[in-house]
């Protein structure tokens, strides 16, 4: 990475290279608060918000009270108040088409300085385990993931069974994961 920044700074003229040498200082400083992050979990100063809840109209404020204005997610009708609610928001609401583009669409807009939320059912969690565990993870960048749970219907009810340990092997800890009236266990 030093060898290409060296060539770019050399290459711009001194305005683009304050501008890139301020962009590479944010990232630093972003992945350098990832570390402490990580380090104050491991020592038990700091909790991830592993939360399991039923869904209520308290979600989205929930979510927008801890600074997150960037959404983006596959539709599911289990969390359909979740998504209306952004909607009608003025906060930037980007609606994918697959989970794994929703995951780097967030990494984006968490890399570009916004607190990112990602909402899709756990069917889509398979999808999502590959660009979050080799892009978002290694540089520290985990967006808030807003799972609907779903487990009594026969196509959901082994992800159903598994989609909290799914998060837990992976080591991915920013999810709250939302049951329904029709997903109660």
């Amino acid at each position: 990475m030093q060898t290409i920044l060296y060539v770019q700074l050399s290459e711009c003229c001194s305005r683009c290279s304050v501008k890139l040498l301020k962009e590479a200082l944010y990232l630093l400083a972003m992945i350098m608060w990832s570390q402490c992050q990580q380090f104050l979990i491991l020592f038990g100063l700091m909790n991830w918000w592993r939360i399991k809840r039923d869904m209520d109209r308290n979600l989205f404020k929930d979510v927008t009270d801890m600074g997150y204005t960037f959404f983006t997610g596959v539709p599911d009708s289990a969390l359909k108040a979740f998504q209306n609610k952004i909607i009608a928001s003025d906060f930037k609401h980007i609606i994918a088409a697959h989970e794994s583009q929703a995951v780097a669409i967030a990494f984006g807009a968490e890399v570009a300085g916004q607190k990112a939320c990602v909402y899709l059912q756990n069917s889509g969690l398979g999808n999502i385990i590959n660009p979050i565990t080799s892009l978002c993870m290694p540089f520290g960048i985990e967006p808030l993931l807003i799972i609907g749970h779903r487990h009594t219907l026969s196509q959901h009810k082994i992800m159903g069974e598994i989609d909290e340990d799914m998060m837990k092997l992976i080591g991915y800890r920013n999810y709250i994961i939302v049951t329904g009236e029709n997903n109660v266990k």
